[in-house]
């Protein structure tokens, strides 16, 4: 609920990036990461169902769309390690390959937004990278399997 109750703020100038970050890395990545391991495929089908309207479309509709974008990247960049195994595969592939496929409707924001960009897109990028790492991670540790 914390997660979800820092979206919004940043689009209309309620708060900073380092204050989200702070409070994205203190509190809630230990428990994304916990609930990662608990849900498993279920945790990584989500993300993807989250992720596929924009990486599919190849941009964002609007802001709001944007920050639950950024916010599912974060929250697949906290997946744990301990996901991967058989069941995990085809969802982790799908994430990573959503994921990146991120960065066109990234590009598109940007040139639409350049001259008063959000903070959430200035974060975009990161998020998209933390995000494909995460499941390169569980990609290693499924083949370590």
């Amino acid at each position: 609920a914390e997660l979800r109750r820092g979206t919004g703020f940043l689009a209309h100038g309620y708060g900073d990036m380092d204050e989200l970050t702070s409070f994205r890395e203190q509190y809630c990545r230990p428990l994304l990461r916990a609930c990662s391991e608990e849900l498993r495929a279920t945790w990584l089908e989500r993300l993807a169902y989250t992720l596929r309207p924009a990486a599919e479309r190849g941009h964002f509709i609007d802001i709001a769309e944007l920050e639950a974008v950024e916010v599912a990247l974060f929250v697949g960049s906290c997946c744990s390690p301990r996901v991967a195994g058989s069941d995990s595969n085809q969802a982790a592939q799908d994430v990573g390959r959503l994921a990146s496929s991120l960065q066109h409707a990234y590009s598109a924001c940007v040139v639409s937004l350049s001259i008063n960009p959000p903070p959430v897109l200035i974060a975009l990028p990161q998020q998209i990278a933390s995000c494909c790492e995460a499941m390169q991670n569980l990609k290693m540790a499924a083949a370590i399997l």
